[in-house]
């Protein structure tokens, strides 16, 4: 009888424990949850950290044991961090437009949030409608869903193409160099639902951010 991963790698289910232990400790005394002993800054300083723990994990594992060396290994991490920040972005234009939205007199339509929102995320593109890749950035359940799947699926992708036609050595690392570039020249329209080069900003925390006149949603 063949025995679970964690069976034969008890160490395995300590570590994820462990990790769990500290991920709560570190919720539970941070200052927008818990108790304030934790700065936020010194919590945004430890999530970067912990990213690029990740990001080193995963080199290790691609080109150390498994010998392919890629050259566009941040591509899959970058669309993860697209999809979280889609989140923070919404989140932040919203609390920005319904608390304009309120300074006129009348209390807002969902309709009339959203277009604010739209209006306030596009409008440096031209644009006044949520693309249909902002379907889920409500729901941060849902983002972190995608966070793990559109990086999951094109690496899926990729490879099944790469392997399938048997691409190897120095070849596949030029393919995965070419592949992050064609991405990343994707990215950059205005087409592409993400702002284009103008990137995604505000997800500063606070109230700092710039405050719209509700009268940019009159219409």
């Amino acid at each position: 009888m063949t025995r679970s991963f964690f069976a034969r790698n008890p160490s395995a289910l300590i570590f994820i424990a462990c990790l769990a232990v500290f991920t709560l400790a570190v919720t539970l005394m941070s200052e927008a949850f818990g108790a304030g002993v934790i700065s936020t800054s010194f919590v945004k300083t430890l999530g970067k950290t912990l990213c690029l723990c990740l990001v080193a994990l995963a080199m290790d594992l691609i080109w150390g044991y498994a010998g392919i060396l890629s050259l566009g290994h941040m591509a899959f991490f970058a669309l993860g961090g697209y999809m979280i920040g889609m989140w923070l972005m919404y989140a932040r234009t919203e609390e920005i437009v319904v608390q304009a939205l309120a300074q006129g007199g009348l209390p807002a339509t969902p309709e009339e949030i959203t277009q604010g929102i739209a209006t306030q995320i596009f409008g440096v593109v031209g644009s006044s409608d949520l693309p249909a890749i902002w379907s889920f950035a409500h729901s941060l359940p849902l983002q972190l869903i995608l966070a793990l799947a559109v990086p999951g699926l094109l690496a899926l992708i990729f490879g099944w193409l790469a392997f399938r036609s048997r691409v190897t050595g120095v070849y596949l690392s030029i393919l995965t160099q070419a592949m992050t570039l064609a991405l990343a020249l994707y990215l950059f329209q205005n087409d592409s639902g993400l702002r284009g080069n103008n990137g995604l900003s505000g997800l500063q925390n606070g109230s700092s951010g710039r405050r719209p006149s509700p009268s940019a949603w009159a219409t």
